[in-house]
Order: structure tokens, then sequence, then C-alpha cells
């Protein structure tokens, strides 16, 4: 909308778009560290077009954790400074919506999830400590922080 500055939840947006979710669920993805990534699934059908979509609210320096907590780090997160996130939003169409196919796709966005999500919280963070240093005036800020392959 006019005059918003953030990103909002598609849980939210896409029935404004017309869309008709179903089947959203908390999906905790486990990295490569051992670390709990608490993401959201779930079904989008606009027509004859599906969606399976999985997002998360990136913050700089921590994984995302469960509904219930989330909202309280957040603010912790603004009152120390920590405020910087990023939105992640990965959807794939779903042309055949058999069980193995969907669940086939799950595992694609899962994957990608898991690749991703190391390097956007690292640029994040990175990004964060530029604006940190240029906000003290200290000069030092991080270098650039490497796409995965």
């Amino acid at each position: 909308g006019y005059g918003i500055t953030g990103a909002h939840d598609p849980s939210v947006c896409y029935p404004s778009q017309g869309w008709v979710i179903s089947d959203l669920d908390d999906y905790p993805l486990v990295l490569a560290s051992g670390e709990t990534l608490n993401a959201k699934l779930f079904r989008a059908h606009q027509g004859p077009l599906v969606e399976l979509v999985l997002y998360w609210f990136q913050p700089s320096r921590r994984w995302p954790t469960t509904e219930p907590l989330e909202p309280f780090l957040r603010v912790f997160d603004a009152v120390t400074g920590a405020k910087q996130y990023a939105f992640v939003r990965l959807s794939l169409p779903l042309l055949d919506t058999s069980a193995d196919t969907e669940k086939d796709a799950t595992e694609r966005l899962a994957d990608l999830a898991r690749d991703l999500a190391p390097w956007a919280r690292g640029v994040l963070a990175a990004e964060s400590d530029r604006l940190s240093a240029s906000s003290t005036g200290n000069g030092v800020a991080a270098g650039p922080v490497q796409r995965p392959r």
C-alpha cells in the first residue's frame, strides 16, 4: 500500500491479490549447521493456478524462531539496534497436484531455502555491520559476502 515501508506476510497479501491460501503451516528447516530456520509453507490457488509458497522474515543475527516467541524477539531486536530484517519468499507453481509431485516440489523449495538462507543472513549481517559502522563513525565495515554456488 501507499506509504508502507516494510514487507508484509504473504498470508495477507496473497488473498488481497485474489489467491485462496490453504494448508498454512510452520515449516522448520534444519540447516547444514544443525540450526533450525522456522519458515512458513502454504498452498495458494487462483482459478486453475496452484503454487507452493515457502517464506520467512530473516533477522540479521539469528534464525527466526516459532511464532509465539518471534514477535517478542523482533521487539528485542529493535530495542537493541538489530532491527534489520529481510523478507524471503520462494514459490513454485504446481502443474500437477498429485501428492508425489507436491512432496517433490516441497523438497525442492526446502533444498533451495537451505542453500539460500545462510547467504541471505550473511548479506543482511554484513549490511547491518556497514550501517552500524557508518552511524558510529568508526569506519570499519564488513566486506562483500559471496553468493553460494
